[in-house]
């Protein structure tokens, strides 16, 4: 098979089996997913006690609470301790409270997510005997400067691992001058070693942030991958810069896998410490999705541009440099696709409904990255075309295509600074039909469950239990009720019998929309209690904002996407390369009949 068929189908393979793997929603950002008292909710009686439940893991010690009374007095609380039941970065905490009057209340918060030691923050309100309106869902803004320095990491990292793709066509494609490779390697190591200080800046940039300790993030998971990172990228240096002679190492012995292998190491890291490898929702899959993103955007940019700095430097003239960039195409086609493909994939999980995309930050900067991708795709077919002409200077375009990759990846630094648009609140829907009753059958029990007055906050869960078996193997003796919070933990709540198999809890909600409610019934003379989870869907407060085009979630469209274009490249691949085997065919048969008879050979 041609080796632009072989490289699109061996990257694509990879894709697909990344897209395999199940892949839950990405954070990076840790974002309030449920707090207790809830926003909005009223609340009859005082609470003694605030709790704040996160998407994912943050930490304790850089983590500020403060309350804001209706006169405007402020209050600073503490100390904040974490669930008993969390490890070292929890995702749970709580702080006392002070003695409330009746009034309104707004809640301040911030902290730092544990896995990235990205500074996140919001507010949220309650009453206490009063109504409040809900203060909604908070975007963080990215940080312009953790953004430059996200972007100057990724230009080293692409560069670093772009070096043996342009390596290897330069020697292929300019056999007569040994030394071109030479500029190719001196730019890769010192993009390499520019990575590595940026990102010691950005480590000194995020504990500036505040993260409870230089020792205690060192000694993290964040810490270690970020080390591996460094180590690889400065080996990467190490292998690529040139030594005494003031020339690269050569190539072809340890050295060149070696410094594949650092690249690799890098990008794998580097997408550890990103979006896609942070918070409890990280996973494997997406880990691979966004390694496999990164070596594609090293294939197609990383070896674009250190071939226009090698056609800078060596000046081989408009027929060799056209040679040369035509040998791009296999690689180019390759990571471009492979770029494409992952990049739909991988949205799928920062990026919940299309009110998450049109009205965020985040999801604005996602599109103005699609669309310089596109652009990007749009010039390289251009000057794909232009490089078969003869005496055309491909230099202009090719220069422009670079640019406009610096511009993706400042783009992207943004986006890696910036908090994914996937709070519950911008997939739900408010005017969703709340729920007024469910019924379900749970063995040989009737259940039957109501929630009043079914907003967040403090409620009175009322089940009926009947029992359908015939004789009844006992009476019910007690029934526990609890509704899941956003970790997925239960508290049960033992409930009050009211007569009539009608039995009453107060259970606290921490959030509109579905929730399950855990029911569990005891029997006498019945071993083990039955246990069921009972969808509910929730009221969302007074004032919510309704959906300003839709709040249906993204993530399933958006896979589907991924998957038929992986196929349909994997079709193409294919297609192409049958062609190219069949034309290699038919010029062997030609060369042996020229052969035989005695004809030069075509």
């Amino acid at each position: 098979m041609h080796r632009r068929a072989r490289a699109l189908a061996v990257l694509l393979l990879a894709v697909l089996v990344a897209l395999v793997a199940p892949a839950p929603t990405a954070s990076a950002h840790a974002y309030l997913d449920a707090s207790n008292p809830a926003d909005g909710s009223v609340l009859e009686a005082a609470p003694t006690r605030l709790a704040l439940t996160f998407d994912e893991g943050v930490v304790p010690s850089a983590t500020t609470i403060t309350l804001v009374a209706s006169d405007g007095s402020r209050r600073t609380l503490g100390p904040v301790t974490a669930d008993a039941t969390s490890d070292d970065a929890p995702a749970s905490l709580s702080v006392p409270l002070p003695a409330l009057s009746r009034g309104a209340y707004q809640v301040a918060w911030s902290t730092v997510s544990a896995d990235d030691l990205h500074p996140t923050g919001g507010t949220f309100g309650f009453g206490v005997g009063v109504s409040v309106a809900a203060v909604g869902w908070t975007e963080t803004a990215p940080s312009p400067l953790e953004g430059v320095l996200r972007a100057l990491l990724l230009v080293g990292l692409l560069l670093a691992v772009g070096a043996p793709f342009a390596s290897d066509l330069v020697r292929r494609r300019l056999p007569s001058d040994p030394e071109a490779a030479h500029p190719v390697a001196r730019t890769a190591g010192s993009a390499a070693a520019l990575a590595a200080l940026a990102g010691l800046a950005l480590l000194v940039d995020e504990l500036v942030a505040g993260s409870g300790g230089a020792s205690a993030v060192l000694l993290s998971r964040y810490g270690a991958w970020w080390g591996l990172r460094e180590l690889a990228l400065l080996t990467a240096a190490a292998v690529l810069l040139p030594g005494r002679s003031a020339h690269p190492r050569p190539a072809g012995t340890w050295r060149a896998p070696a410094g594949s292998v650092a690249g690799l190491v890098a990008a794998l890291a580097t997408a550890v410490l990103g979006h896609s490898g942070s918070g409890a929702t990280g996973s494997p899959a997406r880990v691979a999705l966004a390694t496999l993103h990164v070596l594609s955007a090293a294939a197609w940019l990383g070896t674009l541009a250190l071939l226009v700095v090698l056609l800078a430097v060596r000046r081989p003239g408009r027929r060799a440099a056209r040679h040369l960039l035509r040998g791009l195409a296999p690689v180019a086609v390759a990571g471009a696709t492979g770029m494409a493909v992952t990049g739909i994939a991988l949205a799928s999980g920062v990026v919940g409904s299309l009110d998450a995309l049109l009205l965020t930050d985040y999801g604005r900067l996602l599109l103005a990255k699609v669309a310089v991708v596109g652009l990007l795709l749009a010039a390289g077919l251009v000057n794909h075309r232009r490089l078969r002409a003869r005496g055309t200077d491909p230099g202009r375009l090719v220069r422009a295509e670079v640019v406009g990759g610096l511009v993706v990846l400042v783009l992207t630094g943004l986006l890696t600074s910036g908090q994914p648009a996937t709070e519950r609140q911008l997939q739900l829907d408010p005017a969703a039909t709340a729920s007024m009753l469910v019924t379900r059958q749970v063995g040989d029990l009737q259940e039957e469950l109501t929630l009043r007055p079914n907003l967040p906050g403090r409620n009175l869960a009322v089940v009926r239990v009947a029992d359908t078996r015939r004789p009844s193997p006992g009476p019910v003796t007690t029934v526990s009720v609890g509704v899941t919070d956003a970790a997925g933990r239960v508290v049960l709540v033992r409930a009050t019998p009211l007569g009539d198999g009608r039995w009453s809890a107060p259970v606290d909600v921490a959030q509109w929309g579905q929730a399950d409610v855990r029911v569990v019934v005891a029997r006498r003379g019945v071993a083990a209690p039955t246990t069921a989870d009972l969808g509910w869907t929730v009221a969302a407060p007074p004032g919510t904002p309704a959906p300003a085009v839709s709040r249906t979630p993204l993530g399933g469209p958006l896979t589907w996407a991924a998957w038929g274009m992986a196929l349909l490249a994997l079709a193409g691949a294919a297609v192409l390369g049958r062609r190219v085997v069949r034309r290699q065919e038919a010029e062997r048969r030609l060369a042996a009949r020229a052969a035989t008879v005695g004809l030069p050979t075509p």
